[in-house]
């Protein structure tokens, strides 16, 4: 039984090492924090995080903007990954809120913008009774992906 254990560990404490780890807003790179001073005058970074994806290390910031409240992914270099944030239904182009509307019964919930490579999508979560969906679309209004919600992100 002691043989199996330690390999267990082992491989929990790399999925661990693997996941999302909260770093200080401090310790972004050099490169990152010009990024987000160049592409986001004024804005203050709120919370920092590092993860593995794909085999690379990407910096993620959250962080204030006036009112708005921004999620950032950069490369180790300072180049964005990918932006997300939270907006309003009457914010989204009108194909988008068109394909939201055929859900008939659901209620949209939280709302988000996110680009990444140039390309904007629009997620949403729906709620019906007991059931959570969240779906993935273009800015054209095509799914672009569908998943039920196991977990609320806090947001």
């Amino acid at each position: 039984m002691r043989v199996l254990l330690l390999p267990v560990a082992l491989l929990l404490s790399q999925a661990a090492y693997a996941g999302e780890r909260a770093i200080p807003t401090t310790s972004l790179p050099a490169a990152v924090q010009a990024a987000i001073a160049s592409g986001y005058p004024g804005a203050t970074i709120r919370e920092a995080s590092t993860e593995i994806e794909d085999g690379a290390t990407e910096y993620e910031a959250e962080i204030a903007l006036g009112e708005r409240t921004v999620d950032l992914a950069y490369s180790a270099d300072g180049g964005l990954l990918e932006e997300e944030e939270i907006v309003s239904l009457a914010s989204t182009p009108p194909a988008v809120e068109a394909a939201l509307a055929a859900y008939t019964g659901w209620t949209i919930g939280r709302v988000e913008r996110a680009i990444a490579g140039g390309a904007t999508t629009y997620e949403a979560e729906l709620t019906k009774g007991k059931k959570r969906v969240e779906v993935a679309m273009s800015a054209e209004g095509v799914l672009r992906g569908k998943e039920q919600a196991e977990h609320d992100e806090g947001r």
